[in-house]
């Protein structure tokens, strides 16, 4: 994912924010981000609205982290 942000030309800012938010949805389910499904990234977001009330900017920063991740682990 490191690699793929660096070639997309992401800032370091950026890539720090997508790869904490990977983590953090990994640990939440317990598991390895590449075997969570959209159904799960869904859910994660309810529970990160409604359970953690995180700001609308905090959901769209892990939405786009995990929609850059499955990108990259569908394309393979």
């Amino acid at each position: 994912m490191i690699e793929d942000m660096t070639v997309r030309n992401f800032a370091p800012n950026t890539q720090q924010s997508y790869l904490g938010q990977v983590g953090l949805f990994a640990r939440h389910f317990g598991k390895s981000p590449e075997w969570l499904s959209p159904e799960e990234i869904c859910n994660y977001q309810i529970y990160l609205a409604q359970e953690r009330k995180v700001s609308v900017g905090t959901r769209i920063v892990a939405v786009s982290a995990l929609r850059f991740l499955l990108r990259r682990h569908f394309e393979t």
